[in-house]
């Protein structure tokens, strides 16, 4: 009798055991060569070790998640336990029940989530909607104007630039600055009659980069949205055609080829010392800190984005990006996806992944004394997430974002004017919208 229920008690332990371990496993979808990915793989043992919860963590080229989290969810594959959302598809994955709500998770593990934590620009963008939390904010990014310090600091430069221009070398707070700036650096340092120091680099390969680097000057030049407050679209207006045309007008001091240019391109180029201005998002900060791969590093600084005056007010605009992390509907292990979830963007994480350099999402670690220590820039990435503007929120956002990159590079090249270019799109727009 004993050895029967000996028995018996083996073939529960090892049935409770297999259950466990399928519960204790979850596939995690994240987007590649982003370098909180890599903090969290260095911290991933710790997970596992805390929760028994094992990781699948499938890193995916950007260019493809949102298709593959789509697929799985729109042919109930399950294949997902958690997904990691651009900010600009949150809209779309509530709106069509992709993910599920967070709100009541949220609420009932309160007091270790501290919710309130959570920058709040970056919670509006990347995880409320309709007063429901559907995301947990991981990353949070805003775009800053990084320079170079050892030619603005240039007494030489300092000089020759108070003489053309009739005021000081620093930092440009307005986009006019910014074009004088630009013009000034653009020159020949050899003596042989080729270029080979430009003003700025540009980032305009369409559809979603010549969006998001027009964005940050279309929302100064006319301190207003691409589409109003019933979603339909208000750009081609004067104001949006100064900004356009503004854009255009930079390419004479920005190195060749830049309407198809990505971050690639354009981080590799400031990383070079081929321009002296490089209006980017902030996330790049380590690898121009980074002498393995910048040539740059102790000779650059970063500032906030110019900006334009409206009634005496600066108007600075940089886009907010990041990610967050949901629970697909047809996860197959909501628990272990939300355990997974409240460790990743937890403080402790956080801080591991500040200290590397990463962006974050919490305000504890923004004033923590020894991040700040480590990284002092980082007083003005708070800042910028602060003052940043949202994209347009739209299921159908791609669509939207596509036809105006279009119109972008259209009068970029030459193709057409920026006032036919912004008429084609707004059309388009308008049957987007419907």
């Amino acid at each position: 009798m004993f050895r029967l229920l000996l028995s018996l008690l083996l073939i529960v332990l090892i049935i409770v055991g297999c259950s466990n371990n399928d519960r204790a496993q979850i596939n995690v979808i994240y987007f590649a060569g982003l370098p909180m990915g890599q903090v969290m793989k260095e911290m991933m043992p710790e997970f596992t070790k805390e929760t028994g919860i094992t990781v699948n963590f499938l890193e995916i080229p950007y260019d493809n998640v949102r298709s593959k989290e789509l697929t799985s969810v729109r042919q109930d594959q399950g294949a997902y336990d958690v997904m990691y959302v651009d900010d600009i598809w949150m809209y779309e994955y509530a709106k069509e029940g992709i993910v599920i709500p967070l709100t009541d998770y949220v609420s009932r593990d309160s007091l270790e989530v501290d919710f309130d934590d959570f920058v709040d620009k970056v919670v509006v963008a990347e995880s409320i909607l309709n007063d429901t939390i559907w995301l947990m904010p991981q990353r949070a990014d805003a775009q800053c104007l990084f320079y170079r310090t050892d030619l603005f600091e240039n007494p030489k430069n300092i000089s020759d630039f108070r003489n053309k221009y009739g005021y000081d070398l620093n930092p440009p707070e307005t986009w006019d600055q910014f074009k004088d700036i630009a013009e000034f650096f653009t020159r020949d340092t050899t003596g042989d009659g080729k270029i080979d120091l430009y003003g700025t680099t540009l980032t305009l390969k369409r559809p979603h980069f010549a969006f998001e680097f027009f964005a940050m000057r279309y929302w100064s030049f006319t301190n207003s949205q691409f589409l109003d407050g019933n979603s339909k679209p208000i750009f081609n207006t004067p104001g949006g055609v100064e900004a356009l045309n503004y854009l255009v007008s930079l390419k004479e001091y920005a190195p060749p080829g830049v309407s198809n240019w990505q971050h690639d391109e354009s981080i590799t180029a400031f990383a070079a010392g081929m321009t002296a201005m490089c209006p980017q998002w902030f996330a790049f900060y380590p690898t121009f800190n980074d002498p393995n791969t910048s040539t740059i590093v102790d000779k650059f600084s970063v500032a906030l984005v110019p900006g334009m005056y409206h009634e005496d007010q600066l108007v600075r605009a940089p886009s907010i990006g990041g990610g967050s992390f949901g629970v697909p509907v047809d996860s197959k292990n909501m628990e272990a996806a939300w355990e997974f979830i409240k460790f990743m963007t937890g403080k402790r994480f956080m801080k591991n992944a500040a200290m590397r350099g990463a962006i974050v999402t919490r305000k504890s670690i923004y004033t923590d004394p020894e991040v700040l220590e480590k990284h002092p820039i980082y007083d003005l990435h708070l800042k910028s997430l602060e003052i940043s503007w949202y994209r347009p929120r739209l299921v159908r956002y791609a669509e939207l974002q596509e036809t105006i990159g279009l119109a972008v590079s259209r009068a970029f090249v030459g193709e057409m004017s920026s006032q036919e270019a912004l008429k084609i799109a707004e059309e388009s727009a308008l049957e987007i919208t419907k």
